[in-house]
């Protein structure tokens, strides 16, 4: 393994691995000062946000880290296209849901939490974790993603204290975005134009962002449809049952997240690898994704067993006796964990070759047979239920991009 490899492992391990940490020991905190409805009423505000940010998505992210991997005289689409197009995607995002949230959520404080959650959803997008991570400049994502979990742990920690604070969780995760954003503009310091090249009102621009969401398209469709995975679960809770319930599948469900880090670290260094090497070394590429799948499997299986006998003491350790029902959701969404990290291998490598309608084409598919378990699991065993679909939607989903795979790419794994 490179030296350069190395240390931009270690640096995205600390990167996202810390910033985890951090968020994960706020979100512990919360659980210990609110009561679990409370705990879910935030929980459901957070999952709406993530549910306005899907259309500034569309691929945008991908497509931007793959561009940014290049050399700016071989991109085929400028970092200003990419961020304006991404913030005006945004703006919609963000008016479509407010108005959802007015019309759907009628219970007060719900809902006066999931708005306040919105304005954190300009500040995300301004965050440019794509452009960092495409031009491999690791320190700086580490340093913006730290004072965005370190400010909004101090927040949590200074600002709130029981239930009757709920309201102020929301201003602070916005006002802990908003500082991350602030440094992501100033750490750039290069000679990217940050202005869009054209007027807004300039037919050009539009026409050059209607051929960036052409390319990304495929891919954000297929993103978007597979994150329905995570996201509609709280919703669905939240319609059968009650935000108490909400608030324990919230419990397992930050635990999981935690796991995910092995996930989010191994995608920050292999689509800009795979890119660069399918670019200028395209006879090293099956090498590199054979080497790189045999290690994903073992991680894989060390994960959806090694959380079995910690479970639950995790749970009630890190929470309270109260959330000791989240003990069982967690080991069996361990399992949704081992299989993302092989969905997001094959689809990845397959963006990198260039085969961006494939992820689209299997999220199709397994989509409403993901929608369908969650329904109908969710009814019949409650949060545990919700655990069995997740886990078994994205084993789903890995199977399906694994045909993707051998279908597009002449690689043997094995």
């Amino acid at each position: 393994m490179s030296r350069s490899l190395t240390r931009d492992g270690l640096l995205v391990v600390l990167s996202d691995g810390g910033t985890r940490l951090l968020t994960f020991i706020a979100n512990a905190y919360l659980a210990k000062v609110l009561a679990p409805t409370s705990y879910g009423i935030a929980f459901l505000g957070l999952t709406i946000l993530s549910y306005g940010m899907l259309p500034a998505d569309l691929g945008l992210y991908a497509l931007g880290v793959r561009e940014m991997a290049k050399e700016r005289s071989q991109r085929e689409f400028q970092f200003s296209d990419l961020l304006w197009l991404r913030t005006m995607l945004g703006l919609a995002g963000m008016l479509l849901t407010g108005i959802g949230i007015l019309l759907f959520v009628h219970e007060g404080q719900s809902r006066s939490v999931a708005l306040l959650f919105l304005l954190a959803l300009i500040p995300s997008l301004w965050q440019m974790d794509w452009y960092y991570q495409g031009g491999r400049r690791y320190s700086e994502l580490t340093l913006i993603r730290y004072l965005f979990s370190g400010s909004y742990l101090a927040g949590i920690w200074f600002f709130v204290s029981g239930d009757n604070n709920l309201e102020r969780i929301p201003l602070i995760y916005s006002a802990s975005i908003v500082l991350a954003a602030v440094a992501a503009f100033v750490l750039k310091r290069d000679s990217e134009p940050i202005l869009p090249r054209e007027s807004f009102f300039n037919p050009k621009l539009w026409r050059e962002w209607r051929e960036i969401l052409r390319r990304s398209i495929p891919i954000g469709l297929g993103s978007i449809l597979a994150q329905s995975v995570p996201l509609i679960p709280p919703i669905v809770i939240a319609a059968m049952y009650d935000e108490e319930q909400v608030g324990l599948f919230g419990a397992a469900f930050r635990l999981t997240m935690i796991l995910l880090v092995v996930d989010r670290t191994f995608f920050t260094l292999f689509l800009p690898r795979i890119a660069r090497v399918n670019t200028s070394s395209p006879e090293r590429a099956p090498e590199v994704l054979r080497r790189t799948f045999r290690w994903l499997i073992l991680i894989g299986l060390c994960l959806g067993v090694g959380i079995i006998p910690i479970a639950e003491p995790i749970v009630i350790v890190v929470n309270r006796s109260e959330y000791a029902g989240a003990a069982l959701p967690l080991i069996l969404m361990s399992w949704f964990v081992s299989a993302t990290i092989l969905t997001t291998f094959f689809s990845y490598a397959l963006v990198a070759a260039g085969y961006e309608r494939a992820y689209f084409q299997a999220a199709l598919v397994s989509t409403p047979i993901t929608l369908l378990l969650i329904f109908l699991l969710t009814w019949q065993f409650g949060i545990v239920g919700t655990a069995v679909s997740i886990s078994l939607a994205e084993i789903i989903m890995a199977t399906l991009m694994y045909g993707k795979f051998r279908r597009h790419l002449d690689v043997r794994l094995w």
